[in-house]
C-alpha cells in the first residue's frame, strides 16, 4: 500500500492545529517576524507560541533565523519556510478553485431552474414551447 513520504506527513501533522494555521497565514503575510511581534499579533501566549513554532519548524513550514543589526535589539526571527508557501498557496488555490466551481455550478443550475420555470410556464400559458438558450460550462 503507497503511503505519503514522511516530510509532506511531517508537513500536514504541522498543519494540524488552528494556532499553527493562524501563525503560518501570520508568516506568509511578513517577510520577517519576531518572536514578540508575531505573539502580539496571534495573541498565542510565549509558551505555547514557542513549542508551535518549533513544531512548524520540524514540520519544514517554517525557519527560524538571526539578523543582527546594530541598533537593533530584536535579532531573532520566523518567517515562512518555501515548503509552507507553497502549501500554503496549493491548498487556498484548490480551495479556490472548489468554490469557482461551486459559485459556477450554483449559478448554472440557477439558470437552468430558471429557463425550465420559465420554459413550463409557457407551455402551459401558450400551449407552444418558446425557443431559449441554454449555457454549458465545462
Amino acid at each position: 500500500m503507497p503511503t505519503l513520504p514522511y516530510e509532506l506527513n511531517l508537513a500536514i501533522g504541522g498543519l494540524n492545529n488552528n494556532q499553527r494555521q493562524e501563525i503560518l497565514f501570520v508568516l506568509n503575510d511578513v517577510d520577517k517576524i519576531s518572536f514578540s511581534d508575531l505573539n502580539k499579533k496571534t495573541g498565542i501566549d510565549g509558551p505555547s507560541l514557542s513549542n508551535h513554532l518549533k513544531i512548524l519548524s520540524r514540520a519544514l513550514l517554517a525557519e527560524h533565523f538571526y539578523d543582527h543589526k546594530i541598533g537593533n535589539d530584536k535579532f531573532s526571527y520566523y518567517r515562512i519556510s518555501p515548503l509552507g508557501k507553497r502549501l500554503l498557496q496549493n491548498l487556498l488555490g484548490t480551495l479556490y478553485v472548489r468554490i469557482e466551481k461551486t459559485r459556477i455550478s450554483t449559478t448554472f443550475q440557477r439558470v437552468v431552474e430558471r429557463e425550465t420555470t420559465s420554459y413550463s410556464s409557457d407551455v402551459l400559458m401558450s400551449g407552444k414551447p418558446r425557443k431559449s438558450i441554454v449555457m454549458a460550462t465545462t
